[in-house]
């Protein structure tokens, strides 16, 4: 959510990571930015108050960045920063490796994940779950 006030009326404008050409658009079904006129601007001398609201669906790590409101109008402007990051649930971090190995070796195979709580790594061999593996 970004507000501005301003006489003139002050334009709200998006940007990601400082790019200033490149403003955010609505995307349909990913981006929508909504902008609203709150009060009245009618009145001589009297400041417009603008709202605009940037929405982002079904986020992802991609998504995350440094956003920058952008107010405008002839008399200057001013920005407003948000950082947002998007955090995986769960992920891999360091998958098993590919081994080939001769009979009567010892193999380890090895994975580390992370996620917002402690993850469970479960092992399985030709698609059989294998029960007794920590």
């Amino acid at each position: 959510h970004c507000a501005a006030a301003g006489n003139p009326r002050p334009h709200i404008s998006w940007l990601r990571n400082e790019v200033s050409n490149h403003r955010i658009e609505n995307v349909i079904g990913k981006i929508l930015i909504s902008l609203t006129e709150v009060g009245t601007c009618q009145i001589t001398g009297s400041y417009c108050t603008m709202s605009s609201v940037l929405q982002i669906f079904s986020t992802t790590v991609a998504d995350g960045g440094k956003y920058i409101c952008t107010a405008e109008n002839t008399a200057g402007s001013d920005v407003a920063t948000a950082q947002l990051t998007v955090n995986r649930v769960l992920y891999i971090t360091t998958p098993p490796i590919h081994q080939i190995v001769t009979i009567s070796e010892t193999v380890v195979l090895s994975c580390i994940a992370m996620g917002k709580s402690q993850p469970e790594i479960h092992w399985y061999k030709n698609g059989i779950f294998l029960s007794n593996v920590s």
